[in-house]
């Protein structure tokens, strides 16, 4: 069944053909194939034109997600690179923590012998005559906790 406007668009043909004077049904059917042979030619111009843009957008797409993709790749390194940096930096952290609390211990212990040292020493009240200073008297490196003996602090027996 042919839709209103095409049987207006066929009317309008046959009244064109009947103004020229071509009454016959070959020319008029050629006429009406050549109007539809147009309409078809419009209509695949106009689907080409169509997937040719949906094309051109699925390339775009394709071309974003795969820059998107570059970046979340580029991304998880550096957040690689910073969680190991982060690893590291905790690790000293706690070695200086560690070594931090070695420290005060032997300070402590330093401060325990100094003490008794000076009880014991008071208790004697002076008998010899010496300062009561002791003579061996290590001193800690604030870097490694280490003790430090310096040379006038040695007692030679």
């Amino acid at each position: 069944m042919q839709s209103a406007s095409a049987f207006v668009g066929g009317a309008a043909a046959e009244l064109e053909l009947s103004a020229f004077g071509a009454h016959d049904d070959d020319q008029t059917g050629h006429l009406l194939g050549s109007v539809r042979s147009t309409a078809n030619t419009k209509n695949r111009d106009a689907q080409r034109r169509f997937r040719q843009r949906q094309r051109e957008v699925v390339a775009a797409l394709e071309e974003r997600l795969r820059q998107s993709e570059q970046q979340l790749a580029a991304v998880q390194r550096e957040k690689r690179m910073i969680e190991q940096h982060n690893e590291m930096l905790l690790k000293q952290v706690h070695k200086y923590e560690a070594d931090a609390a070695e420290r005060l211990r032997l300070q402590e212990e330093e401060e325990q012998a100094r003490e008794q040292r000076a009880a014991a020493g008071g208790a004697r009240g002076g008998e010899d005559g010496e300062e009561d200073d002791e003579p061996y008297r290590p001193h800690l490196c604030c870097l490694c906790g280490s003790a430090i003996v310096q040379p006038q602090q040695l007692q030679v027996l």
